[in-house]
């Protein structure tokens, strides 16, 4: 499989034309607003159009036209591809990435290990 990453839960739908609300585990919107297509359970999807709506994204998937479409993806994890632009960012990182790291203070003492990461407003 391709290098896939979560981006965001499905967490409500929009309309009734089949388009879910996304919260989003990013901060890059750019990257995000430029999906051609995503992955749920596995399954690809393709994006019919994607838009930023009250700090969520709103997502229309090919082939999920109407609201009982939406039904079997509310509370899902939504994953996407990572881009060969961010895989080589000298600054960034993946929260993935950070999971299971270990942590130091200053005096190098071993506090624990990254165990999660809470995405705070």
């Amino acid at each position: 499989m391709k290098n896939i990453i979560e981006f965001g839960k499905i967490v409500n739908t929009h309309g009734l034309k089949g388009e879910v609300k996304v919260y989003s585990y990013t901060d890059n919107e750019e990257n995000i607003l430029k999906l051609k297509k995503v992955y749920i359970d596995n399954m690809e999807y393709l994006v019919e159009s994607i838009k930023l709506f009250k700090n969520m994204f709103v997502i229309k998937l090919c082939g999920i036209d109407k609201i009982e479409d939406t039904e079997s993806i509310i509370n899902k994890i939504i994953y996407r591809e990572v881009l060969d632009d961010e895989s080589n960012e000298k600054d960034g990182y993946f929260i993935k990435d950070l999971i299971n790291l270990k942590v130091v203070d200053e005096a190098s003492n071993y506090i624990g290990n990254i165990t999660d990461v809470l995405k705070t407003g």
